[in-house]
């Protein structure tokens, strides 16, 4: 049991503690800062912090030379080289990326309206290809491949349009979807990893929550951004790498709905928009996102029921017919 205490300790709290430490500093900043591009940029960059507790988890589980074996050989290394580890570096690589991106879309935003939008455009269709060029997992063919620049810029968009200030939260409850699904279909560290990031997304939007109690107006989280382009492609990349690894026969669009999750924010669009205050806006489109993911479970249910009857059915014929 303690063994048990340890391992989640290490490879889900810890990551998710630092990843929430780390964005402190940015909502810290941006709560103490008066000019608005600053306070932007600040925020909008806050999604690298989901990607390091992802990063931090991967490490913890495997070890950084998971993530060098990607990219150059290691002398004397003599581990098995393994494709879903480019979910590993996909998030370093990410994390990394939020910062320049969040500035860019900040800065367009001050110098011409409507310049942030051909930015993100740029920053969705480039991260999207990048992933199709680098990222492939056994069973990958060039229908897959496009297939998962589709999910990757479905999710970004899904992230964009209907998270609004509750994008945090969706994050919470996508990465924890995915957390389950991993943990049904058998890939055990694909489930912690994306529970530090859902434990991360969970704390940073408490700790946001909190901070922007001391400032007038609570902040506004920029969904459509670098944080979404951020948490788009690596919630539609690990969901792909989920359905490729699979081995309980979890239906494909499981794991293709995940990603796009965040659309429901728009099913009580019209009573978020009353809200008289931001929290309620935020229930609203959380709840609208709820009631998306309660279906896609029953559905998964009822489909993981109807397979283990089927086998069951199955198994039955084959002793029948050899007397057993």
């Amino acid at each position: 049991m303690d063994g048990v205490v340890d391992y989640v300790l290490m490879v889900v709290v810890i990551p998710a503690a630092i990843a929430v430490l780390l964005a402190s500093t940015l909502l810290v900043f941006a709560s103490f800062s008066d000019a608005r591009p600053q306070r932007k940029w600040c925020i909008e960059a806050i999604g690298f912090a989901v990607c390091v507790a992802f990063l931090l988890s991967f490490v913890r589980e495997l070890e950084w030379s998971a993530i060098v074996r990607q990219v150059r050989v290691i002398e004397g290394d003599d581990a098995p080289f393994e494709r879903w580890h480019r979910v590993g570096l996909l998030a370093l690589v990410l994390a990394i990326a939020a910062f320049p991106m969040a500035w860019l879309h900040a800065s367009a935003a001050r110098l011409r309206p409507g310049l942030e939008r051909i930015w993100f455009g740029a920053f969705a269709l480039t991260a999207s290809m990048l992933v199709m060029l680098f990222v492939a997992f056994p069973g990958a063919n060039p229908w897959t491949q496009c297939g998962q620049v589709l999910l990757v810029l479905a999710s970004i968009a899904a992230f964009a349009r209907c998270a609004h200030g509750a994008v945090l939260w969706m994050a919470w409850i996508v990465f924890a979807a995915l957390a389950l699904l991993a943990g049904l279909g058998g890939f055990a560290s694909l489930a912690v990893m994306c529970g530090a990031a859902s434990a991360a997304a969970f704390g940073i939007a408490i700790l946001a929550a909190i901070v922007g109690l001391r400032v007038h107006s609570a902040f506004n989280f920029i969904s459509g951004g670098a944080m979404a382009v951020v948490l788009g492609t690596l919630v539609a990349t690990v969901a792909r790498c989920g359905m490729a690894y699979d081995q309980a026969g979890v239906p494909w669009w499981a794991w293709t709905a995940i990603p796009i999750l965040p659309v429901g924010g728009s099913l009580f669009v019209r009573q978020a928009r009353r809200a008289p205050f931001r929290a309620a806006d935020t229930l609203w489109r959380c709840a609208g996102m709820l009631v998306l993911a309660a279906a896609l479970a029953g559905a998964v249910a009822v489909s993981q029921a109807s397979a283990s009857e089927q086998s069951d059915e199955s198994d039955q014929d084959l002793s029948d017919m050899y007397g057993g």
